[in-house]
């Protein structure tokens, strides 16, 4: 007897083509696709749907290919888009180190302005124009000429402190003596180094006014407070002129900054280069045998 299913009922003695021995039975287990897109059941030749179609998820929906396939990913980037992006981060970097390039420039522009001009006499547009930068940079990056004047100041007292230091030496138990001689060779060196110093300081003691006042309490009163008791306990001792300690602090300051200051005059009349090293040296020599008994 041969016995076939064909959807669901069950023919005996069938002889058709369709028909399928218990043999075939087994073949009729896998999955086959009919046309426009039917799926022949594993119960028999029946559709896997209502309408015949594939329906995502249902259990005859063929398996797909599992295997991953790997796709260029979309955030990989480029050898170009790399170099974009080391570009682009560098930017920052790169603006800042023009800014810091143009302040400086502007800062060396101003001290030599104001050392010629003083603080009235100096013009923001010849400072942009000297320092090689537009007149606008000046005002964003300090905002006034006031503020352009308290950097230059500011920038000569913190090289003043640096180049003239004396705390090792405080530290070490020098004597006053000793401490004055170190002050005042050092502070030679200075003046012959950096004279514009001493011209912006001249050029502005000449005119009272808020920007000088600024400068007396913002950083020489500090000072003389500080070499003020030197001063006196040696000339308690006899070893400084015994006079009031205004005048030999200022005298002091004269004695160590107009040879420079005035090394024009100097060399005009004594075919001399005051800024030569041998020249400095023995110029601060002289200022403390002036000075010292």
């Amino acid at each position: 007897m041969l016995g076939v299913t064909l959807g669901e009922r069950t023919i005996r003695g069938a002889t058709r083509a369709s028909i399928v021995d218990d043999r075939d039975r087994a073949g009729l287990q896998s999955t086959h696709r009919g046309f426009h897109g039917r799926i022949l059941s594993p119960e028999g030749l029946r559709p896997g749907g209502q309408d015949g179609r594939i329906r995502p998820g249902s259990p005859n929906m063929p398996k797909q290919n599992t295997k991953s396939v790997r796709r260029p990913s979309t955030t990989a980037k480029t050898p170009r888009a790399r170099a974009t992006a080391r570009q682009t981060s560098a930017r920052p970097n790169l603006r800042a180190q023009q800014l810091e390039t143009s302040r400086s420039g502007i800062l060396q522009s101003a001290l030599m302005h104001f050392a010629r001009h003083g603080f009235e006499g100096a013009s923001l547009r010849d400072i942009a124009a000297d320092a090689d930068v537009a007149h606008g940079m000046i005002r964003h990056i300090y905002g006034s000429k006031e503020e352009v004047w308290r950097a230059a100041i500011t920038f000569l007292f913190d090289r003043l402190d640096r180049e003239v230091n004396l705390d090792d030496e405080v530290q070490a138990g020098r004597s006053d003596r000793e401490l004055f001689t170190t002050y005042v060779h050092r502070y030679v060196r200075y003046c012959a180094s950096h004279p514009e110093h001493a011209r912006i300081m001249i050029q502005q003691s000449g005119r009272k006014g808020p920007t000088l006042d600024w400068a007396v309490q913002r950083f020489i009163r500090a000072r003389h407070k500080v070499a003020g008791p030197v001063i006196e306990r040696l000339c308690a001792k006899g070893e400084l002129p015994n006079v009031d300690a205004y005048s030999l602090a200022f005298s002091l300051a004269a004695s160590c900054q107009l040879y420079f200051v005035l090394a024009c005059e100097v060399k005009s009349l004594a075919a001399r280069d005051v800024f030569r090293r041998e020249q400095v040296e023995k110029h601060a020599r002289a200022v403390v045998q002036i000075f010292l008994r």
